[in-house]
């Protein structure tokens, strides 16, 4: 039945109706896939050149950035469109390959279950309805141990997965644990260490008008916690010319150059695929064992160093850079300082998570956009500014997600 009555659902109308589906053979369906999906253990993720696991993540995450340009990006594109596939899709089976490759335990292409992100939104009443729907969901990747299929043909299985995966996400991630029961280890959880997840492009402050006043305003979502779920994350986002990856990793575990290393091949996996989609996924590039780094080279100080690769530019110069122009006056007129410097941290000069926000709608009323979220990775000034992009390279569509 429509949880909506043919109209946008409301969330108690949403709540009521998921408890009642859950009684229904759609889960019992659902609950059979997984089963079957897990009935065998579920194999650990260990990756070559991670550090010994502590009982416990603690040292906080840092982030690493590849950016696909505008004729990369169209040869990814492509890429997509003749495999009958999404461009998250395509990235997925990248990552997933990846992830395989560098896996320690074979030496080949191991098997492992990475998380994946669903909108949730799967009924047509709910694609308007406020809430959060978002699903988390574990899937299995098997390539063949010694990489003899092609992309074409991973994309197929990993597009295929990815599909089942959504026509059962009707049984929750929790519901999935209880069902698989994995053995539980300290400092992992319980199916998977890893995701990807495609970020939404931003969206222009939302309008409210009151008795003739206009404020602009704009709902940010949650702010990046320092505590660190997973081992890795890759997040990629799109703009009307480029792709920009990141890749978010647990400094407990991960070295800076390892994790660049790996950004780097990823972009170049990602071109040579374009390229030639009928290549063995052995014959890809991936990194070689000179480049992987010998456990117990992972960073391991409690704060994040300072980003020394960016700079101000000289203040004579500072009229030819709108960038850091906008970015230093509404540091300024957030922090209340007068002789920003590269170096000045965001939180030392006594930012917080409500003055991030100004900063970010400082930055978007003057026509840039930097994310809050990033000041909680690189909070000094320096680094800052090669993260702010004009609003115009965004298109005004989210596209479709995952």
């Amino acid at each position: 039945q429509d949880p909506g009555g043919g109209q946008t659902a409301a969330m108690t109308d949403y709540v009521l109706w998921d408890r009642n589906r859950r009684n229904t053979p759609a889960l019992t369906r659902a609950e059979t896939y997984w089963q079957t999906t897990f009935n065998t253990p579920v194999p650990l993720l260990n990756l070559d050149g991670a550090a010994p696991r502590p009982p416990a993540l603690n040292s906080g995450r840092a982030s690493t950035f590849a950016t696909l340009e505008k004729k990369e990006k169209q040869a990814f594109t492509r890429l997509a469109e003749d495999q009958n596939a999404t461009v998250f899709q395509v990235m997925l089976a990248i990552w997933s390959a990846f992830l395989s490759r560098q896996s320690d335990v074979s030496g080949g292409f191991d098997e492992f279950v990475m998380g994946i992100p669903f909108v949730g939104r799967d009924h047509p009443a709910l694609q308007f309805c406020l809430g959060m729907f978002v699903r988390t969901l574990p899937l299995r990747f098997r390539p063949e141990p010694d990489g003899s299929q092609s992309f074409s043909q991973w994309l197929d299985e990993v597009r295929d997965l990815f599909l089942n995966a959504w026509e059962h996400q009707t049984c929750p991630l929790e519901r999935i644990v209880q069902l698989v029961k994995p053995p539980r280890s300290p400092g992992r959880s319980p199916l998977f260490d890893v995701m990807i997840n495609r970020l939404p492009q931003p969206r222009p402050f939302p309008e409210f008008r009151d008795n003739g006043q206009v404020t602009s305003a704009r709902v940010v979502p949650g702010f990046s916690r320092p505590s660190v779920m997973f081992d890795l994350i890759l997040e990629i986002r799109e703009d009307k010319d480029r792709v920009f990856i990141e890749l978010k990793y647990a400094r407990d575990l991960f070295s800076a150059p390892l994790m660049q290393s790996w950004v780097n091949a990823l972009a170049e996996i990602v071109g040579t695929a374009a390229s030639d989609p009928g290549i063995c996924l052995r014959d890809l590039p991936w990194p070689d064992s000179q480049a992987r780094m010998a456990p117990g080279s992972a960073d391991t100080p409690k704060t994040a160093p300072a980003d020394t690769s960016v700079s101000l530019p000289p203040a004579d110069r500072l009229p030819d850079d709108p960038a850091a122009l906008a970015l230093i006056r509404v540091w300024q007129e957030v922090l209340e300082t007068e002789t920003p410097g590269p170096e000045d941290d965001f939180f030392e000069l006594g930012g917080n998570s409500i003055s991030a926000m100004r900063l970010e709608a400082g930055l978007f009323n003057a026509g840039w956009y930097l994310p809050a979220t990033a000041i909680y990775e690189q909070a000094r000034l320096g680094g800052l500014l090669s993260l702010v992009e004009p609003i115009d390279n965004f298109d005004d569509e989210d596209g479709d997600f995952a």
